[in-house]
């Protein structure tokens, strides 16, 4: 039974593979698209089964309340289907019937299943509330005494309260962002073949491999940072670095759909022509800036080459800071990466190439990273590019002193830390601004009883997304804080 169900995780890596590769070079159709969203969102759906969701809340496994909490947070994600039909109608032929029941079907998709699954969740938390026992290590412990669920009213009802808000932060931190971000959204192959690679393959496999091997390494170290991650949750004194490495995982997503795509010129992914903003490739602008002589041309080089250090640096130093908060080692960098940082920060800073923008469309979400000519015209390349160097090296210099290494490190990550600050706020005031316009007009035309429940769910979302956004910040900054302790 173990094999045949290695065989089919197999089989699906194996599909989604093929159909991102097609995808990739413009060789799938509207059909295979449609079909990778349904493979994409059956596999992160076993995924979080795979989880042990109970488990981690609860410390009490039940496998059975496991599958009915991802059906109905299924149910709460269905108006996606809408959405998803209405791009890829058009030029199908296999499933184009199936895509017109979807679109016609849009009320239901949009209000009925999603009150289905409002009423789901209220009734699994009723029931993990009074019939489920609470043990360690789990999330309900750190929040609850671990014991039989209470006998009085009272006491059931401060339960199922803490339970429901429990499972309400897993739909909206955990599974929408999953689903809808890492199974929809990324369309660059490397994200999602790396992520499923790890977890199907390497993890059960390496142990077969010759243990000096280098893949045996990478497969254990994988192994265990992902179980220790999923352990952060259930221990008091680790689930603050595991809510900010959630936070983190944000700029994972954006790595595949704007960084590759803008810096390394790759195919556009489809999320991005629904934004507004240009997102011309840094290597194109660079071309059109150019033609102003050789010397001026160098200097925009430079420029162009510090910008995109500067956006890749400002979206994967965050996860680097979390990375050592984690393993509790301090700080420890090199001489060239210090002046790297601050050549290509100094490159920014004064002829900026990119910007972010909050995504003011309509039914989305987000940021947008949008490119666009070197700004700050009265400053000139030439100066620009002699400024951004000549910081490069002072720093390179400076940091070869101990005692003045550890302020420029400092440096690095104030400065990281207020970029990835104004990330986070753009990101959350999206978001809210969101949930608010669908607060207003979700569910007009119901039944009272339909319209209360839909929205007051909602504002649960929105309550929870935002005080996720600004305590797991928070716990970010403060964490990073207390781990500048040690700097090599």
């Amino acid at each position: 039974m173990g094999s045949l169900r290695h065989r089919l995780e197999e089989l699906l890596l194996l599909s989604i593979i093929i159909l991102d590769l097609l995808d990739f070079f413009d060789f799938a159709s509207s059909d295979l698209r449609f079909l990778k969203v349904f493979i994409s969102w059956t596999v992160l759906g076993y995924l979080l089964f795979r989880m042990n969701i109970t488990k981690i809340l609860f410390g009490n496994e039940r496998k059975g309340i496991d599958f009915a909490i991802l059906i109905s947070c299924f149910l709460l994600i269905m108006k996606n289907l809408y959405h998803v039909s209405f791009t890829l109608l058009e030029g199908s032929r296999i499933f184009h019937t199936l895509l017109e029941t979807f679109i016609r079907g849009r009320v239901f998709l949009e209000a009925y299943f999603f009150l289905l699954g409002c009423m789901g969740l209220v009734v699994i938390s009723w029931y993990l509330a009074t019939k489920v026992r609470i043990d360690k290590p789990s999330l309900m412990h750190i929040i609850h005494d671990e014991g039989d669920p209470p006998a009085s009213l009272k006491g059931k009802l401060h339960r199922f309260a803490t339970v429901f808000s429990v499972l309400i932060f897993f739909f909206v931190v955990i599974f929408n962002f999953a689903l809808e971000w890492l199974g929809m959204l990324i369309d660059a192959p490397l994200a999602l073949f790396a992520i499923l690679f790890y977890i199907f393959i390497i993890i059960r496999h390496h142990r077969r491999f010759d243990i000096d091997h280098y893949i045996f390494k990478v497969g254990n170290f994988g192994e265990s940072f992902y179980m220790r991650f999923i352990e952060m949750f259930g221990k008091k004194r680790s689930v603050l670095i595991g809510l900010s490495g959630i936070l983190i995982l944000h700029l994972v997503t954006e790595t595949g759909v704007f960084i590759i795509p803008l810096v390394l010129g790759f195919k556009e992914v489809a999320y991005l022509r629904t934004l507004e903003g240009a997102h011309t490739p840094l290597f194109h602008l660079f071309q059109e800036a150019s033609g102003g002589g050789l010397l001026q041309d160098a200097a925009q080089g430079v420029l162009f080459a510090g910008n995109a250090l500067a956006l890749c640096f400002f979206f994967i130093l965050p996860g680097y800071i979390w990375f050592k908060v984690y393993q509790r080692k301090g700080f420890r960098t090199s001489h060239l990466f210090l002046a790297a940082f601050f050549f290509s920060a100094t490159a920014f800073l004064l002829k900026p190439v990119f910007s972010l923008e909050r995504i003011t469309a309509t039914g989305i979400a987000g940021v947008d990273i949008v490119t666009h000519a070197p700004g700050n015209p009265g400053i000139s390349p030439l100066s620009a590019a002699a400024l951004a160097l000549g910081i490069g090296f002072a720093v390179f210099i400076l940091s070869m002193s101990h005692r003045r290494k550890e302020k420029v490190i400092a440096s690095l990550i104030i400065m990281t830390d207020c970029f990835f600050g104004w990330y986070i706020f753009l990101f959350s005031l999206s978001l809210i601004s969101l949930y608010l316009n669908l607060i207003a007009s979700a569910f007009t035309g119901y039944s009272f009883l339909e319209m209360a429940l839909g929205k007051v769910m909602l504002i649960a979302f929105l309550i929870t997304t935002a005080a996720f956004y600004l305590g797991s910040y928070v716990i970010f900054l403060t964490e990073t804080k207390k781990e500048f302790r040690y700097v090599r």
